[in-house]
Formats: structure tokens, sequence, C-alpha cells
């Protein structure tokens, strides 16, 4: 009987020790490691803070706070370049030849998110010499220019504007007019989508498309100087 008992003591001490030494350390390793990217790890971003700015190199760039110049605001020389006003208000002073972003037929270029007023012109969107800008505009409000909200023709900046989005763009009581999509010197505006834009109260035409195979849906044009000017072979 006493060797029986000694031998269930020694296996109880010896499946006890056991026991204890499967738990491991008690010891937390310590706070656990970041593991999410930050914002500019996933898309570096460039702020910018004050103007003018010229984009010279592709990227994703934005306002940091509304910012008023009295020169031309953002030029963008460059291809694949993403514009975000982040809600924020590009102010001119009215100069008849400032522009408050000047896209000159760059490619792939994507402008979208604030207010541009008070320029010469608000946005302008061409090719000095051939190209082809391919854009994407969007949820932009473009109001009280000494020109035009949106202009896509000059007779000193001929534009080639083709396979772009105009969409949710609000030009309101600039001088010379809405939205113009035209062609000049052989350089038609072809295949490009207008969408749910609104011109309102401008002194000259609302939207007027003057080149061919555009398509203008959803828009409303009111209290312009006139309102339509839609060329033949646009939908």
């Amino acid at each position: 009987m006493k060797t029986i008992l000694t031998s269930i003591t020694a296996l109880f001490v010896i499946c006890h020790s056991s026991f204890v030494i499967a738990q491991g350390s008690l010891t937390p390793p310590g706070a656990p490691a970041p593991t999410m990217k930050t914002l500019d790890q996933v898309e570096p971003r460039t702020p910018i803070s004050s103007l003018p700015f010229t984009i010279s190199t592709p990227g994703v760039y934005y306002l940091t706070k509304s910012i008023t110049t009295n020169v031309d605001g953002i030029i963008i020389n460059a291809d694949d370049v993403v514009l975000d006003l982040g809600g924020f208000t590009l102010t001119g002073e009215g100069g008849t030849g400032d522009v408050g972003v000047d896209v000159s037929g760059q490619a792939r270029v994507i402008i979208r998110n604030g207010s541009v007023p008070s320029f010469g012109t608000g946005v302008r969107l061409g090719a000095a010499a051939g190209g082809s800008p391919e854009a994407l505009i969007e949820d932009l409000i473009l109001v009280g220019n000494a020109g035009f909200g949106l202009f896509g023709e000059s007779n000193t900046f001929p534009s080639i504007l083709v396979r772009s989005v105009i969409r949710r763009v609000r030009a309101i009581g600039n001088a010379s007019g809405g939205i113009l999509l035209s062609s000049f010197a052989g350089a038609p505006n072809g295949q490009n989508l207008i969408d749910q834009c609104e011109v309102i109260n401008n002194t000259g035409i609302g939207l007027q498309v003057g080149s061919s195979g555009n398509l203008i849906v959803r828009c409303l044009a009111s209290g312009n100087a006139t309102n339509w000017s839609i060329s033949a072979n646009n939908r």
C-alpha cells in the first residue's frame, strides 16, 4: 500500500509540474504594433497652402485651406494629376486675365470638390499645340468670374478636349458665360460627357457646345442671357 501511495504521489507531482510548465509566461509581450498604413502611405499627397502653385509632376495634390490670390491660382503642367480642393475656396481678385485652375493640354487630369470664384476664368481646359486632356471635372462651384466659369476654347489658346467628363459643376453669375465647350482652328472637342451641371444667371450663354459628338444629360440652364447654344451632331 505504501508503495502504491508513493507512486501515485510521484505521478501527481510530475503531472502537476507538467501542467504548470505548459502555461508559459504570464507577462504580456508588449503593446500591439500598428498594422494599418497612413493615408500618405496609401496615397502620397502634396499639400497646397499658397498661390500661385505650378504642378509639374504626376500625383495627388490638395488644398489645405481657402486661399485668395491676385494672380493665377493653380497651373497643371503634368499628366496624371489629381487636384482635390477639399471643399475649400480658391478666390481671385477679379483680374480678367487670371485663371483659377489652368490645364494646358495634359492628359488624365482630375479636378474636384471646391469653389473657384472671382478670376478671369474659373477653370480652363485646353492644349496650346495639340493634345487631349481626357479630364474629369466634378463637384465644382464656379461663380462670379469676369469671363467664363469653365472655358474650353480661345482664339489664343485653341483647345482639344476629348473623352472628358464634366459633371456636377455649377456655373453661376459669370460675366461671359457659364460652361463653354467649343472648337477653334480645326481643333474639335468631342466624345465628352456633360452631366448634372447647372448654369444659372450668367451674363452670356449658360451652356455652349459648339463642336460635335458630345453628350449633354440632366443639365439645368436658367436666368442666363441665352440659356443654351448646342450645335448640331451633339446629343
